[in-house]
């Protein structure tokens, strides 16, 4: 993992643009050096991948990289906050309407546009050179796959997933934390969970819980790494519950394990 990065000077243009985010003592100019400088992948650019791009984008993390196989459709635009009827109109895969929004909002980060979809045999090669990975693919399927392919590359990834007004994110940091598979023990079957697919979601709960993600993920690469969750984060909009569950690291997991 990625202790240190090297970091360059702000410029006043980013001082004026990220002046209220400076102001916040735990990130300050050092901090906002190290989210220009480092490097995010987003997989899975739905609604919660929508969100969190647009957080980082705005935050100035200075590579983002976007991975999605999917195009913009009419449903979408309920809670995938980066795109419009023109997207659906035609029929834009969403990873280059995302990066074209994106673009516009700040000019002077990297983002990177990737169609594919996450598999177990893709996986590592799409994460190579990350400093931090958002799960936000909306199948067990990917979640799988990035679980392994950050595990091998030493990768944190926090995962996300909602349903309904129900969300679960938690930060999986190789050789510390439980990754995904402790928790789970084995990958769920398709259709045995519910989904935003069958079980609808609302847009507060999305934006809540990638909010959650955002948020552990800049405490990261600020350098705040012991005031990240490092339990699986459980919440309910509705009913205005939240819990940290402790989810201990396996020694025999077949993925992290010892």
């Amino acid at each position: 993992m990625h202790d240190s990065k090297e970091t360059v000077p702000l410029t006043p243009a980013q001082k004026a643009r990220y002046e209220r985010q400076i102001l916040f003592g735990p990130v300050g100019e050092i901090g906002q050096e190290k989210l220009l400088a480092s490097r995010v992948v987003i997989a899975g650019v739905g609604a919660l991948g929508t969100v969190c791009a647009q957080m980082f984008t705005r935050a100035g993390v200075g590579h983002i990289r976007l991975i999605d196989f999917d195009k913009v459709e009419l449903s979408n635009l309920q809670r995938q906050v980066l795109y419009d009827e023109d997207d659906v109109a035609a029929g834009n895969p969403k990873v280059e309407a995302a990066a074209k929004k994106l673009k516009r909002v700040n000019s002077e980060i990297e983002i990177e546009a990737i169609i594919a979809k996450v598999t177990d045999e893709n996986a590592v090669e799409l994460l190579e050179g990350a400093d931090l990975v958002i799960d936000a693919v909306d199948n067990f399927k990917g979640k799988w796959a990035l679980n392994q392919a950050a595990v091998t590359l030493g990768i944190p990834l926090i995962y996300g997933a909602v349903s309904g007004t129900y969300g679960l994110s938690q930060f999986i940091i190789p050789g510390e934390t439980a990754c995904l598979c402790c928790t789970y023990c084995e990958e769920p079957d398709a259709g045995s969970s519910e989904t935003a697919a069958t079980a609808g979601v609302i847009g507060p709960t999305v934006e809540t819980m990638a909010s959650i993600q955002v948020c552990q993920a800049i405490k990261w690469l600020v350098g705040a790494r012991d005031e990240v969750f490092r339990e699986l984060v459980q919440m309910d909009i509705w009913d205005g519950e939240m819990n940290l569950i402790p989810t201990p690291q396996r020694t025999d997991c077949k993925i992290c394990g010892t």
